[in-house]
C-alpha cells in the first residue's frame, strides 16, 4: 500500500501545467478578443506556432488559401481550435515520457489521452454546453498515471495476477494493490492546477461513473475514455479486462450504429494528429 502522504508530496513538486496554456485560455475567455492579442502572445512559443501553422495544412482543417502567417493561421482554424491544440502541445510536454508502470514504450499515455480528447470531441455535439471542458478533461484523465507509474510497476505482478485470476478490471486491481488509483491521484493533480470540481471530478471518476455525481461531464469522459480503448489507443497494460460504458451512450439518445461511425472517424484524425505533433 501506498502511504497517501508520499503521493500529495510528489504532486507538490510536479510542474504546473505549462503558463502559456492558462495565459491563452485566459485571454480566449475573453468577450471580442482580438487575434492580434492571440498572436502577440503565441508568436514566441516556436513550437506552438510551428504546429498552427502545420496543422492548417491538415486535412481536417485545410479549406484551400495560402496560409503565409500566423495571423492567417489562426484566423483560419478559429478560437475554439486554438485552444485544442494549446492544450495538445500541453500535454504532451508533459505526458509524452516512458511511463513503464504504464506502457510497453514511451508515448503511448499521451497518445491514447489525445485519442480520448478527439473521441470527446466528437460526442461533443450530445453535450453541447461543456465544449472546452470535455476536450480538456479527456486529454487529462489519465494525468496520474505520470505519479504512480513508479509503484505500478513495483506491484505490476501482482496487479496481473489479480485481473487475471479474479476477474478485476485493471483500475480495480490497481486499487487493491496500492491502496489508491490513477484516477483518484489525477483528481488530486487537477485540483492543485486550479481546474473546477466538475473537471476534478471527470478524472476522479473516469473507470467508475457509476459511482459520481450526476454529472454529463463525468459521463462523456468515462465513455470516451472506453471507446478509445476499443479501438485500439490504449496504454497496453491497464487496457486489460476494461468493462465498457454502453449504458451511458444510450442514456443520452446515441444509438450504437453512431458511436460506431465516431469511432470510426476518430481513428484518421487521431494518427493525423499523432503525425503532425511529432
Amino acid at each position: 500500500m501506498i502511504d497517501i502522504k508520499e503521493i500529495v508530496k510528489k504532486i507538490e513538486f510536479l510542474p504546473p501545467i505549462p503558463a502559456l496554456l492558462h495565459k491563452v485560455m485566459r485571454l480566449l475567455s475573453q468577450p471580442n478578443v482580438q487575434v492580434d492579442k492571440i498572436v502577440e502572445m503565441v508568436q514566441y512559443d516556436l513550437s506552438l506556432s510551428a504546429n498552427i501553422l502545420k496543422m492548417c495544412k491538415s486535412p481536417f482543417y485545410s479549406r484551400g488559401g495560402e496560409i503565409n502567417s500566423l495571423q492567417q493561421a489562426i484566423v483560419h482554424i478559429g478560437f475554439n481550435e486554438l485552444q485544442k491544440m494549446v492544450m495538445i502541445i500541453a500535454s504532451k510536454q508533459i505526458m509524452n515520457k516512458y511511463y513503464p508502470g504504464y506502457e510497453d514504450r514511451k508515448g503511448e499515455l499521451w497518445r491514447h489521452s489525445m485519442a480520448t480528447a478527439v473521441i470527446a470531441e466528437k460526442l461533443q455535439p450530445y453535450a453541447p454546453e461543456m465544449e472546452s471542458d470535455l476536450f480538456t478533461a479527456a486529454l487529462l484523465h489519465d494525468v496520474g498515471k505520470m505519479i504512480l507509474s513508479e509503484y505500478v510497476g513495483s506491484e505490476y505482478a501482482k496487479i496481473r495476477a489479480m485481473v487475471r485470476e479474479k476477474n478485476m478490471t485493471f483500475h480495480e486491481a490497481e486499487s487493491a494493490a496500492l491502496g489508491t488509483t490513477h484516477a483518484e491521484t489525477g483528481a488530486m493533480i487537477l485540483e492543485k492546477w486550479g481546474f473546477h470540481e466538475s473537471m476534478v471530478n471527470a478524472v476522479r471518476f473516469h473507470h467508475r461513473a457509476d459511482l459520481a455525481p450526476d454529472d454529463p461531464l463525468i459521463h462523456f469522459v468515462a465513455l470516451s475514455d472506453s471507446l478509445s480503448l476499443m479501438i485500439g489507443f490504449s496504454t497496453e497494460i491497464d487496457g486489460m479486462n476494461y468493462r465498457g460504458f454502453g449504458d451511458i451512450y444510450r442514456r443520452y439518445g446515441i444509438s450504437e450504429k453512431t458511436i460506431e461511425k465516431i469511432m470510426a472517424g476518430s481513428v484518421e484524425k487521431i494518427k493525423d494528429l499523432e503525425t503532425r505533433f511529432q
